[in-house]
């Protein structure tokens, strides 16, 4: 997977409060699964650097629109009214080769610990289509230029699917489900699990027909911990570099293109200790 490699590479980027603008559109399904509602235009809008503090910092429950989200990847992120149960969800959207999602605009800062939580859902609909997924993280810059593909990441915790035509895994990943998890350590190099199919463990004993919560837990040592559904899932071996708790963007994202089927968040929270 390209995961890894892309996320090395874009930490040579250059901080930049650029100016972003997405376009309105409105997408339909036919199936009766979702329907969608016009994501606002996001246009001429500065992003600030100044840190939140508190005991809930951040959360989007996305009931009216994603205008809190700076978006990436083509086609962007889309608001959909309701699907699966519940109101009010984040569609990655995108296409099936390259990552897609959103970036808060608030940045989220600790001097302790902190819990970034979502809803996700996979609805798989082709299992020889190609990835979908939903993940959390934080940025490792503040306010990041994403490329046309990806973001730079120094935190991801993502469920995904892998689906015939995905072209970077071999066909022993295919037609099963992951989680991938990685951050950026003290030491400066990568942290992620060993086993299975490293940085990634098998989530083939997740439903795919249920929504379910990830949970990134950073304590105040700074080890963290990545649950779903309150079930432990992995624990770091070292420790997130303290700068990752300092102005960060929460990110969303993965992807959700329509190949291998849609990937939705309901909700997102940050709470700090």
């Amino acid at each position: 997977m390209k995961r890894i490699i892309l996320v090395i590479l874009s930490l040579s980027l250059s901080l930049s409060h650029s100016v972003y603008a997405q376009t309105r559109m409105i997408i339909n399904k036919t199936n009766g699964t979702a329907d969608s509602v016009l994501l606002s235009n996001i246009k001429n809008i500065t992003f600030g650097t100044t840190p939140v503090a508190g005991t809930i910092i951040l959360y989007d429950s996305f009931d009216a629109n994603i205008n809190n989200w700076t978006g990436w990847g083509d086609p962007l992120p889309l608001c959909v009214a309701s699907g699966f149960g519940r109101t009010g969800l984040f569609d990655n959207n995108g296409d099936a080769n390259y990552g897609s999602g959103g970036y808060s605009k608030t940045a989220v800062t600790t001097t302790g610990g902190m819990l970034i939580e979502a809803d996700i859902y996979l609805n798989i609909t082709d299992q020889t289509g190609c990835w979908l997924g939903s993940s959390i993280g934080l940025t490792n810059t503040t306010n990041p230029t994403p490329s046309s593909v990806d973001l730079p990441e120094g935190l991801l915790f993502t469920m995904e699917f892998s689906g015939d035509a995905c072209w970077g895994d071999s066909v022993k990943y295919q037609r099963h489900k992951w989680f991938a998890i990685s951050l950026w350590p003290e030491d400066g190099t990568w942290d992620y699990p060993a086993w299975n199919r490293a940085p990634y463990l098998n989530a083939d004993s997740y439903s795919s027909t249920a929504w379910h919560t990830l949970r990134i837990d950073i304590t105040p040592s700074r080890i963290v911990n990545f649950y779903c559904d309150n079930k432990l899932i992995w624990t770091s071996v070292k420790k997130i570099n303290p700068s990752m708790l300092s102005n960060k963007n929460v990110v969303l994202g993965e992807r959700s293109s329509g190949s291998a089927g849609k990937a939705y968040h309901d909700w997102v929270k940050v709470t700090t200790y």
